[in-house]
């Protein structure tokens, strides 16, 4: 069902800001993991901790429309989190922050 809400483009685009679902995916993700219960801290959290978060949302990540987010609230919400993104991706996206002119690239066609 979750899969289903986050690749339907338009349900998102009329309900919802691209920063509050990343923000509640972030939040299911670390819900998943019993152990992340008592480290409401991410600076008390163990490289482990940051993979498994990256496993459980490595099918939604992709989804996820990021050119949509502000730059404010990609560098306050997004970057934290930035081992759980692939790095393609992320540099796709920060290339897009950065550059006047980004070129076209493979992340952003799939999602446009």
């Amino acid at each position: 069902m979750l899969y289903y809400l986050l690749k339907n483009y338009d349900f998102r685009v009329s309900h919802i800001e691209e920063s509050v679902v990343w923000e509640l995916l972030i939040k299911w993700g670390i819900n998943q993991i019993p152990e992340l219960e008592n480290k409401p801290n991410q600076d008390d959290w163990t490289d482990k901790n940051y993979e498994d978060l990256k496993n459980i949302l490595s099918n939604f990540i992709p989804l996820i429309k990021f050119l949509e987010i502000s730059s404010e609230d990609f560098y306050y919400k997004v970057r934290p989190y930035k081992s759980i993104i692939p790095n393609d991706i992320y540099e796709e996206i920060t290339e897009f922050y950065l550059v006047e002119q980004p070129k076209l690239f493979h992340y952003i066609q799939n999602l446009y």
